[in-house]
This record gives C-alpha cells, structure tokens and sequence, in this order.
C-alpha cells in the first residue's frame, strides 16, 4: 500500500509542479504581451503625428551619398523632388509601405511589390506609378481611366508609367489608393 501512496504522492507533486510551471510561463507571456503593446502603441503614436517635411524627407529617407547624387543630377530641382517625397510620406501614412530611394526613381513598396513613386530619368522629378499587366496588377488602360488627360510615358523596362510634369499627388490620390489597394 505504503508503494501505492508514494507513487500517488510523485504524481501529485509533478502535478502541482507543472501547474505552476504554467503560470509562471503565462504570466511571463502576459508581461511580454504588455511591452510588446507599449511599444507597438508608441511607434503607432510616432506615425501618426509626424508631418513630412522636404528637410525631413531628405533627411530621414535619403543618406548623404544619395542626397549628393540628387543634387548634381538634378540642380535645382532637387528641392521639388523633396517636396514630392515627402508628400507621398504624409499621402501613405498607415500604409505599412517601405520608401525606397535609388538612383534613378524613388519608390514606395509593399512587400516586394513597387507600387508608385518618383521617377528621376530627367532632369526634374515627376510622379510615377508601377504597372504588371498580370492579374491584380493595375494595367495602363486603368491608370489612363483614374487619371485622364495625362501624357503617360512608358519605361516597360522598369514596369513603370511616368506622369507628365506638373502631374499632382492630389490628381492621383484615387490611383494611388486603388494601387494600394490591390498590392
């Protein structure tokens, strides 16, 4: 009997030992699950009441050695090309995009997929949308309908549908959110 009592005795122990384990590991998980939410809520805070500035744009965005190629290629343009960077900064807020600058075009990417940006072949910056006529992918005939009137130039090379100069973000808000939309 006295055999029987012992062995009941282990498993009540390694019971009672593993319940606590437990609790322990779910207050833990819980105290992590509170700093995960703390910092989560302040970077969400920090997004939403940051206003994009042309400085705060080639500043936060663009290290020195791009900003320098920017400025020779594109003279004294290159404060509009910081200006419509920064408006897609404030336009794209909650968005969850990536800004990724290059040499010949800024973009703005969900995952890896392009979806709009600054097109820099020229001399003076101008807004750019990029297209795959595969499915889900926004075609040249839908950008055309969204923005109408527009003397698109076509770099198929880059996948990539440049607007005419003087093109603003305002005339393509729609275009931009549907392409989001479909990323």
């Amino acid at each position: 009997m006295s055999i029987q009592n012992d062995n009941f005795n282990d498993i009540l122990n390694i019971a009672v030992r593993i319940e606590l384990a437990k609790e322990r590991h779910n207050a833990t998980i819980d105290q992590l699950i509170e700093e995960l939410l703390v910092v989560a809520q302040k970077a969400e805070e920090i997004g939403i009441d940051v206003e994009w500035t042309p400085q705060s744009f080639a500043n936060e965005k663009l290290n020195e050695e791009l900003r320098l190629v920017y400025e020779n290629n594109h003279g004294t343009f290159v404060g509009e090309l910081f200006r419509l960077g920064a408006s897609i900064m404030n336009f794209t807020q909650g968005w969850n995009l990536k800004c990724i600058p290059m040499v010949k075009h800024i973009f703005w990417a969900s995952g890896s997929n392009r979806l709009f940006g600054i097109n820099l072949f020229s001399k003076r910056p101008r807004f750019a949308v990029f297209y795959v006529t595969e499915e889900n992918d926004i075609t040249r005939k839908e950008v055309e309908k969204f923005v109408p009137n527009n003397n698109l130039t076509s770099y198929p090379q880059n996948k990539q549908l440049v607007f005419q100069r003087g093109t603003t973000l305002i005339e393509l808000c729609t275009l931009f959110e549907e392409v989001y939309s479909r990323r």
